[in-house]
């Protein structure tokens, strides 16, 4: 069986098309609305082992790490690069870099119900 988490997708999705429109992100709100979207997640996965019978494997696979921080600044970049600004320092591009790595990475999670 295979799932996509909508609900972190769709937060995605509308985190990318703000930041875009030039809307300002508060912190505090932005971990908020993702902590919601992972614990729905979370509920969800929940559900599904409770109704695992017993002796089956429950695999949870990402295929990458956390690709939203590097998507939004890489198109931070790319922006600044458009409009010929100075807004980009060296230490953006440290963070762009850590960003990557990050999304590079994937997790997993294996579990049996017994």
């Amino acid at each position: 069986m295979y799932a996509r988490i909508r609900g972190i997708d769709g937060f995605y999705q509308q985190t990318k098309t703000n930041v875009q429109a030039g809307t300002k992100l508060d912190a505090s709100v932005f971990d908020m609305e993702y902590v919601r979207y992972a614990r729905q997640m979370d509920d969800n996965v929940g559900q599904i082992w409770e109704n695992l019978e017993p002796g089956t494997l429950l695999m949870c696979v990402s295929s990458q790490g956390d690709t939203m921080k590097a998507t939004l600044l890489l198109d931070k970049k790319k922006e600044s690069k458009a409009n010929n600004t100075d807004d980009w320092t060296p230490a953006n591009e440290k963070e762009l870099a850590a960003a990557v790595d990050r999304a590079r990475q994937n997790i997993g999670f294996f579990a049996v119900r017994i």
